[in-house]
């Protein structure tokens, strides 16, 4: 999560995975078909929804050597455009062909590859990590973003990913595509600090794979009572992993952000607000920037 994200790992391995570089021929000339840019060219195999076999984890089983393919810059910007607007059949928690418990750790790297500027893999513990960074179109993102993919006995375990600016991930959108969600939570302060307002909602559907953590950029304090407004736009962290797989948040942030839990105050929506889930769903699944949701300050502790 970008406000509380992988923050100990990114700390350690983000260095090693800024000194790399990749050396860029001349253009692509004749590119084929949407389909074939995202997945045929890539060459791999589909993977089976109902894998036959799971790979024994040994340790001596060795990290792939991850290569960036040797794409020019402005063609890795298109394949991530055809991804993030065209790529229709690859609903979350699938990610660009990329389903956790499915996808092996091999054919991730060959998807990855094409649209990825850099790429480094560790093995931490028993997971292995892929950090990727991708370069963003400009009306998503003004620079490129990282993404975060976990393997766990060769498959894909779970992702961390940020959309960018992206209308198909805004709150309303998610609600009506997946519905309502099992937990929403509320992670904010009694105060501003250095003039902002932390304000952050984390919608969770445990039963599909998928939590969205949006930072609602507009909210504000008011007397003893805090506004959580998302404005116009928000640009949500995404975090997928497989149906089931993990049914507490608790759980998730231990993964991804481990420090988060301990100094970031997260509350369930019905224990902080008026609003019950239902309710929450009714309020935001039609988009509205004045649309907020509103908690007593003394619910919440001063900022660190």
């Amino acid at each position: 999560m970008k406000r509380y994200g992988n923050s100990i790992l990114i700390s350690v391995l983000l260095p090693l995975f800024l000194a790399c570089s990749t050396t860029l021929p001349d253009s692509l000339e004749n590119q084929p078909s949407v389909t074939a840019i995202l997945h045929d060219e890539i060459s791999i195999s589909t993977p089976s929804l109902h894998p036959t076999s799971t790979p024994s984890p040994t340790s001596t089983r060795q990290l792939p050597d991850v290569q960036v393919l040797p794409v020019p810059r402005k063609e890795k910007v298109e394949i991530v455009r055809l991804y993030l607007e065209e790529d229709s059949d690859c609903q979350l928690p699938c990610w660009w062909g990329i389903t956790p418990g499915v996808t092996t750790l091999n054919e991730a790297v060959e998807i990855l590859s094409r649209p990825a500027t850099l790429m480094e893999i560790h093995r931490i513990n028993s997971m292995d990590i892929l950090f990727v960074q991708v370069p963003m179109p400009e009306k998503y993102y003004p620079q490129d973003i990282y993404h975060t993919y976990f393997f766990d006995n060769n498959l894909t375990h779970s992702i961390e990913i940020n959309p960018g600016y992206n209308s198909k991930y805004q709150i309303s959108n998610i609600l009506n595509l997946y519905g309502s969600p099992s937990e929403v939570w509320v992670t904010t302060f009694n105060q501003e600090k250095m003039g902002y307002t932390l304000f952050s909602v984390i919608i969770f559907y445990p039963e599909l794979g998928i939590l969205v953590d949006h930072e609602f950029k507009e909210a504000y304090i008011h007397g003893d009572t805090i506004f959580g407004c998302p404005g116009e736009d928000t640009s949500p962290d995404l975090f997928l992993f497989r149906p089931g797989y993990f049914n507490e948040l608790e759980e998730v942030l231990s993964l991804i952000s481990p420090e988060a839990y301990v100094w970031l105050p997260f509350q369930r929506v019905d224990d902080v607000s008026d609003l019950t889930i239902d309710k929450f769903y009714s309020l935001f699944n039609e988009y509205g920037k004045e649309d907020c949701i509103t908690t007593k300050t003394d619910l919440w502790p001063e900022p660190n």
